[in-house]
């Protein structure tokens, strides 16, 4: 309940702010919850060391820092996110690659974009939303928390849906990927115990299969897509390119296969921008 009154008091307040005092108020806040979190600052080094590719706990350290105070920022963009006009939202957004996604729906087999818990994951279905597209984004079940129901209210201020992973959310999903919709979801951390055991940033890992799935049962295009901060006030979306999936093959060797590929393509921008990846939980089960 603290932070459910919390976030709403920063809502009523920091939305006011300029963008920079916004940022330099969450930064703030995120190195003293970064101070006092053992449990996720050590969940996020765990996690960096693949990324960064070091031992140095010091160079992590850093790192991890980073990835504190890059959500903070997340948060700040969020509790602003219901005032966003249009070009404010594409105010110092470069975009690489939106022909890709236009192609992709135009051919009207639905598009499923994999993402990552990576950067502000929120502006690309954001920027879809504002552009005049249909965009369902499949989530983490959420408990029926205050704080969870808040923050899916500022998340869906623009008309995005939102859809709680699993069976009973199957068939919306299929019926809108084949009515020619798009759906987005992140595959860099697993839920629970589900998924399948795959090699990620170099180790073994248990993590979701759902976009694979989706794309071999619709036929729908599978388009890795990343929101990344460039500066202070900047952005960039990189929309990649569908991805060929291998079609035959046994069902669960096929499914691996092509989530390896798609991994690959997440641990490079996540390899590039590792202060980004705001995973706070661990994504391995223990070091390899």
């Amino acid at each position: 309940m603290k932070n459910y009154l919390f976030l709403r008091f920063s809502s009523l307040v920091l939305r006011r702010l300029p963008v920079p005092i916004g940022y330099f108020i969450a930064c703030v806040v995120a190195d003293v919850v970064f101070f006092f979190s053992r449990r996720s600052k050590g969940a996020v080094m765990e996690n960096l060391r693949r990324a960064v590719g070091t031992e140095d706990k010091q160079a992590l350290r850093r790192v991890a820092r980073e990835v504190f105070r890059n959500l903070a920022r997340n948060y700040f963009d969020l509790l602003r996110l219901p005032y966003f006009s249009l070009p404010e939202l594409e105010q110092g957004l470069s975009i690489h690659g939106w022909d890709h996604f236009q192609e992709a729906v135009a051919a009207g087999r639905g598009v499923i974009l994999a993402t990552a818990h990576l950067g502000n994951f929120d502006f690309m279905a954001q920027l879809g939303v504002a552009r005049g597209y249909k965009m369902t984004v499949l989530v983490e079940p959420l408990t029926d928390h205050p704080q969870h129901r808040f923050m899916a209210q500022l998340r869906g201020s623009r008309g995005i849906s939102f859809l709680p992973l699993g069976t009973a959310s199957l068939k919306r999903v299929v019926r809108e990927l084949r009515s020619g919709g798009v759906v987005v979801v992140a595959c860099d951390r697993g839920v629970g115990k589900k998924g399948v055991r795959v090699r990620f940033l170099g180790e073994e890992a248990m993590l979701p299969s759902g976009a694979v799935e989706l794309a071999l049962m619709t036929g729908a295009a599978l388009i890795p897509a990343f929101s990344v901060r460039e500066g202070r006030r900047r952005f960039s979306l990189f929309i990649e390119t569908p991805l060929p999936l291998a079609a035959t093959g046994r069902d669960g060797h096929r499914v691996v296969e092509n989530l390896e590929r798609l991994l690959a393509v997440v641990g490079e921008y996540i390899r590039r921008y590792p202060g980004q990846w705001v995973t706070m939980e661990p994504v391995w089960s223990g070091r390899g």
